[in-house]
């Protein structure tokens, strides 16, 4: 299967813990998914974010399309520990590959963005992060305003006690769909 990032519905780390893991199975397994696509008993309940596999693109779709705690699915290039870890797994991605990446890369226009969980980066902050991802080969234009793709860096800053941790922190984890 297909590595994919889900973001789910969050209002808190308790915030339908037992529902959301468990809806996102039974869906996948639903539209035909070989099941389980999350293991519920290594993912973290203080992230709206878990890494599933799921068959194909447009069965993640239909997950999605399905599940009432979803926010959000993409496929994922890279991820890790840091963004330098999420970079070099993207690396690795787009050169193993290339059948599947080189429209996005080369054809059509595209813009990347970047949500940080825990943490609100100023738009100086979001160019330092977006950097590095623009070196993985791009051709394509990019075009912020209607662009044909949007490439998403995710980063995971945690969250304690309802509130953010301060700016500045290295997220714990990275993605990039």
């Amino acid at each position: 299967g297909m590595e994919f990032l889900v973001q789910q519905v969050w209002g808190g780390p308790k915030s339908f813990a037992d529902f959301r893991f468990a809806e996102l199975n039974s869906v996948a397994e639903m539209v035909g998914a070989a099941s389980p696509v999350i293991d519920e008993k290594n993912v973290d309940v203080g992230s709206p974010f878990v890494m599933a596999r799921i068959d194909s693109i447009e069965m993640a779709t239909e997950v999605a399309k399905r599940c009432v705690m979803i926010k959000n699915i993409h496929e994922v290039w890279g991820n890790g520990d840091s963004l330098e870890a999420a970079l070099k797994k993207a690396k690795t991605y787009v050169e193993e590959n290339k059948a599947h990446v080189d429209r996005f890369m080369h054809n059509e226009t595209f813009a990347v963005r970047v949500n940080g969980f825990g943490h609100t980066y100023s738009v100086q902050e979001q160019r330092k992060v977006m950097e590095p991802f623009l070196q993985l080969g791009w051709t394509a234009k990019v075009n912020l305003k209607n662009p044909k793709n949007i490439f998403w860096v995710f980063t995971d800053h945690g969250h304690q006690e309802g509130h953010f941790k301060t700016a500045g922190n290295s997220p714990s984890k990275a993605a990039i769909p």
